[in-house]
């Protein structure tokens, strides 16, 4: 069994997924401090008008834990995600039946950014038809 040490990325890009395919089963490291600038809480849509980043607002300090890390919900970004990801792909082959899943996700309101992203790992996983533990 191939198994690999990760740490979790926001809807990580197709290179993250690519080198996870390799692998039968995934341990996810939480328990590193959270640094700023990472794809931890961010990831990148192409748009017509070119890579637009996607930010989930944090609570954290210099010595927070990933796992402690919790999401900032007094901002709207859960509606402006929704709406770049709709704008950015919505007369996509398949958006009707992906997009659901996606809203369902980020309208979950986690309390920690640790959960929603392993969630949205797990989604991706799923949807790529991944065999991976």
């Amino acid at each position: 069994m191939k198994r690999v040490l990760i740490e979790p990325h926001y809807f990580g890009s197709l290179e993250y997924y690519s080198l996870l395919a390799q692998y039968d089963s995934l341990l996810v490291e939480v328990s590193q401090h959270y640094s700023k600038q990472t794809y931890k809480n961010r990831c990148e849509l192409l748009t017509t008008q070119g890579v637009n980043a996607l930010t989930i607002p944090v609570h954290y300090t210099n010595r927070t834990l990933l796992k402690d890390v919790k999401i900032d919900y007094t901002q709207r970004w859960v509606k402006v995600h929704l709406g770049l990801i709709k704008a950015a792909y919505g007369k996509s082959a398949f958006f009707d039946f992906f997009f659901p899943e996606i809203e369902d996700l980020l309208k979950k309101q986690n309390t920690f950014l640790c959960d929603l992203t392993l969630d949205a790992m797990q989604l991706v996983v799923k949807n790529l038809q991944l065999k991976i533990k």
